[in-house]
């Protein structure tokens, strides 16, 4: 745990789609919740549009999906440079 700077935003669970049929939220629906580093991409909006993630430091808070997709950055999964919400904690600790 101490290798990461920002506990308190760096993502450990949250809710993923899983549906291939109902849940089509990025262009490969028929990987939902096998690949782990969909990140942001498979964010569940089952629940008004938005999804729950639970950080490293224990909390946990509720985000509308269109903040976490929002403004992709050119690496890390397009990661949305977001303050509050780190997806990848090597890509981040870099920009």
């Amino acid at each position: 745990m101490s290798s990461f700077s920002k506990t308190s935003a760096t993502v450990f669970m949250f809710d993923q789609v899983f549906d291939p049929v109902t849940e089509v939220v990025n262009l490969a629906p028929q990987y939902n919740s096998v690949n782990p580093g969909d990140r942001q991409n498979s964010v569940a909006s089952r629940h008004d549009k938005g999804t729950v993630l639970s950080f490293l430091d224990g909390h946990a808070n509720y985000f509308k999906t269109s903040y976490l997709q929002d403004h992709p950055s050119t690496g890390g999964e397009l990661e949305p440079l977001l303050p509050d919400v780190i997806w990848d904690a090597p890509y981040r600790q870099n920009n």
